[in-house]
């Protein structure tokens, strides 16, 4: 979804956002991979070339009754966990505006349990602007997903 619908029907040969930006707006915007994220450095607009990390949701899913975005919560790291919660929720408020309209998105955080590494703070961090499911138990994400 971001990927064709912002950058027009032509992007779909790109298979990623770096290569998008290169083509479409690179004189702008320096963009590279960095531990599975995309940095992208804009000297022009900030000029002590201050960064930019985007957080892409990970699933985009459409039923009838509603779409939703989905980002999943995965790490053995205490450390690591914190991290990957505040990036949640901060996408999930970089994105708000897609949550209202005859085509709204639902939210879903989809945190991975299976090691004991998440704090109440880290599902408080995301719990007030997205849905919450946990990947121990399968059938409360699927109705998240329904409703």
């Amino acid at each position: 979804m971001f990927r064709y619908g912002f950058w027009g029907i032509g992007a779909f040969l790109k298979l990623t956002p770096c290569e998008q930006i290169t083509e479409k707006i690179g004189e702008l915007f320096t963009c590279s991979d960095l531990n599975g994220y995309i940095r992208i450095r804009t000297p022009f607009l900030y000029p002590d070339g201050d960064v930019i990390d985007l957080f892409y949701p990970d699933f985009h899913t459409r039923l009838p009754q509603r779409s939703a975005l989905v980002i999943v919560l995965s790490t053995g790291s205490r450390t690591e966990a914190r991290r990957l919660a505040a990036f949640t929720s901060a996408t999930w408020h970089d994105l708000n505006y897609l949550t209202s309209g005859p085509e709204a998105l639902k939210f879903i955080s989809l945190f991975d349990d299976t090691l004991d590494v998440w704090t109440e703070e880290d599902y408080r961090l995301v719990e007030d602007i997205s849905e919450v499911a946990n990947w121990s138990r399968p059938d409360e994400f699927l109705e998240e997903l329904a409703s």
